[in-house]
């Protein structure tokens, strides 16, 4: 099982007074992914580089958070080291926390991670360095023509996550299998939930199969993109089922986690136009 360190990009509108030329420029540039195992007592380093894409300077502020999401769309960006059982923010230092990034200019954010020595850790640990654009003060110019406009600022979410070793149990939950006609009526999706209840994160391999219970065959097999869950986390998937006609189906789930590490489950759905 390896380490992921998992970069998410979320924009923050915000309502300003401001010019209609203002953009954000700020980037990361840096790998979006990094693989890291780590044993207890060991320090690690790495770093996230920022680029600045635009012709004049930028200011940037990082700062730390915890992290969760859940399958009913809810993500929660807690105290770093706050309530979260199996957050890393104290194990993580990071330099520089403020900085100007020059036209076309690259900055580093290095960090370390310093595991405790601590002989009980097993599983997954997370949280969340934020770069975030500082939003620019208005020129004199811009003042007397201002208007009331939106400024586009992007905030990048790279997610610190620690594995120790191979450690920790891995374990799911299905949850909520369904199925609901397409917006425009033309098909099925299947819908089902994933909750991690292990010890470690997880990004498993879903698919489905539809297996007609009148004919007693086979309706077709599906597949969907991997989604990264989190223990006590959890993660919707949604399957385009195609043409695939109304009826009764008898429907196996298989979660393939790694390893020897497959899960299934097996449901009698409707589909009804």
């Amino acid at each position: 099982m390896r380490k992921t360190i998992v970069l998410f990009l979320s924009a923050i509108l915000m309502f300003f007074i401001i010019s209609d030329t203002a953009l954000a420029a700020v980037a990361i540039v840096s790998n979006m992914t990094q693989d890291k195992q780590a044993k207890p007592g060991e320090l690690y380093k790495g770093s996230i580089t920022v680029k600045n894409n635009g012709t004049e300077p930028e200011a940037i502020r990082v700062y730390q958070t915890d992290y969760m999401s859940y399958s009913n769309g809810t993500t929660n960006y807690g105290e770093p080291a706050g309530k979260m059982q199996r957050s890393n923010a104290n194990w993580i230092t990071f330099s520089p926390k403020t900085v100007s990034v020059g036209p076309d200019a690259r900055v580093n954010i290095n960090y370390e991670v310093k595991v405790p020595d601590d002989k009980t850790l097993a599983g997954s640990y997370w949280s969340v360095v934020m770069v975030e654009q500082v939003p620019k003060p208005l020129k004199d110019t811009e003042m007397k023509k201002q208007t009331v406009g939106l400024q586009l600022l992007l905030r990048y979410a790279v997610q610190i996550i620690t594995d120790i070793d191979d450690t920790g149990l891995i374990k799911i939950n299905f949850l909520n299998p369904r199925v609901a006609q397409k917006k425009d009526g033309k098909g099925f999706n299947f819908f089902i939930e994933i909750e991690n209840t292990g010890e470690r994160q997880l990004v498993p391999e879903v698919s489905t199969e539809f297996f007609d219970m009148k004919q007693g065959k086979s309706a077709g097999k599906f597949t969907t993109s991997k989604n990264r869950s989190f223990p006590t986390g959890s993660t919707k998937y949604t399957f385009d089922l195609g043409d695939i006609p109304a009826g009764k189906y008898k429907v196996q789930v298989l979660a393939d986690c790694g390893g020897e590490n497959l899960f299934g489950g097996e449901y009698n759905l409707d589909l009804v136009k």
